[in-house]
């Protein structure tokens, strides 16, 4: 079985790597995009799932937690992201 690196993955250790070599390297557009624009990444909605703590203090009375699904979502690396739920998916589970 083959294995193989995610293309942003490659990309950031390629950017990691020539940005600690200086800006006299062989790729100075890859330095200068790591320092100056953060590493967006699409997350796979349909693999992934929420879960948040609901601590004791709430109206519940008792720690639990709730799970869902995601709609779609991106994350930058060293800048910000957004998820959006889908709240219909959602349901109590105790913790």
């Amino acid at each position: 079985m083959q294995h193989s690196i995610p293309r942003p993955a490659v990309l950031l250790a390629a950017a990691v790597f020539t940005g600690s070599l200086g800006p006299t390297t062989a790729y100075p557009r890859v330095a200068r995009l790591a320092v100056t624009r953060p590493v967006p990444f699409q997350v796979e909605a349909g693999s992934s799932r929420v879960s948040i703590k609901v601590g004791a203090m709430g109206r519940f009375g008792h720690d639990h937690g709730v799970q869902g699904r995601l709609v779609s979502g991106k994350v930058d690396l060293g800048g910000s992201g957004e998820l959006v739920f889908d709240m219909r998916s959602f349901v109590e589970g105790d913790q």
